[in-house]
């Protein structure tokens, strides 16, 4: 009952491809936290005031920093995890590495088409 598409472990299987993606994703998290250096850049701190200011209901569109206020698709998901596991860096990152993850599974299933 077994393919050459899939490989066996324990007591279940999984097809090689789906193998291979769980391996890729595994890969990027390690070399995600290996070389994790935290928020670098101007953005990165324009972005992460947007989102606690929202976490914390104090949040306005409007002043200097409108380009990063405005976009909600970053400061929701931050916000979000602010109030999940506390204000820090780490928290400030979830979404990001969500995205990448998300990026390469996405990429996968486009070049299996």
């Amino acid at each position: 009952m077994f393919s050459r598409n899939t490989v066996s472990f324990g007591r279940g299987t999984i097809s090689k491809p789906t193998g291979a993606l769980l391996i890729i994703l595994l890969l990027a998290l390690a070399l995600s936290l290996q070389f994790f250096v935290g928020m670098a850049r101007y953005d990165d701190y324009e972005y992460a005031q947007a989102a606690y200011n929202l976490a914390n209901g104090v949040y306005r569109v409007s002043g200097f920093n409108l380009h990063h206020q405005a976009r909600l698709t970053i400061v929701v998901p931050v916000a979000v995890s602010f109030r999940l596991f506390g204000v820090n860096e780490q928290s400030a990152e979830v979404w990001p590495l969500l995205c990448a993850l998300g990026s390469i599974v996405l990429i996968f299933y486009l070049g299996k088409l």
